[in-house]
């Protein structure tokens, strides 16, 4: 027989505890699974474009751009090697997100709880503002210009993500 550390109620109150977070795991893990899915069917179907609503570069650190105690600070997070990551424009992915899981018939997840989601996915590297992608009009998809021939620009907030990591964990 082995003695535990643990009396009965103890271990029942564990493993409880454990079942609920594994729960809780899956389900998010699902959640974000349909989220990424859902991103994927709008890049395939031209509906978020590249360098207007995301883009992939070869890096081998990110620079963090954030506002805080009244002025806006930057800060390079250095990868441990050159790699893919992806920036994703935040405010127009998550409406055309949301819009096509309405017209699947589909509940959308809030906004604060697809952030949390993503931000707490292992691929998750930072989110960052004042993010330059190109002003691309949606119904046609081509970059907007201004009268003088000069391409427009729209700065956003963006989450960087690694590329080749994991985006949900396997279930």
């Amino acid at each position: 027989m082995v003695e535990l550390p643990l009396n009965y109620d103890e271990i029942i109150q564990l493993f409880v505890k454990l079942m609920v977070e594994q729960n809780k795991e899956i389900a998010r893990n699902d959640d974000l699974g349909v989220f990424w899915k859902t991103v994927q069917y709008l890049m395939s179907s031209n509906m978020l474009f590249l360098e207007g609503d995301y883009r992939i570069v070869y890096a081998d650190k990110v620079t963090r751009t954030f506002y805080e105690d009244g002025k806006w600070l930057r800060s390079d997070i250095v990868l441990k090697e050159p790699q893919k990551v992806l920036y994703l424009s935040v405010s127009r992915v998550f409406g055309l997100y949301k819009s096509q899981a309405l017209r699947e018939g589909d509940k959308p997840l809030p906004d604060a709880t697809v952030e949390y989601y993503l931000k707490n996915s292992p691929a998750f590297i930072c989110d960052t503002k004042k993010v330059s992608f190109k002003k691309i009009d949606a119904k046609s998809g081509m970059q907007e210009y201004d009268g003088n021939g000069n391409a427009k620009k729209t700065y956003t907030t963006a989450f960087v993500f690694y590329v080749d990591k994991q985006v949900t964990k396997s279930t």
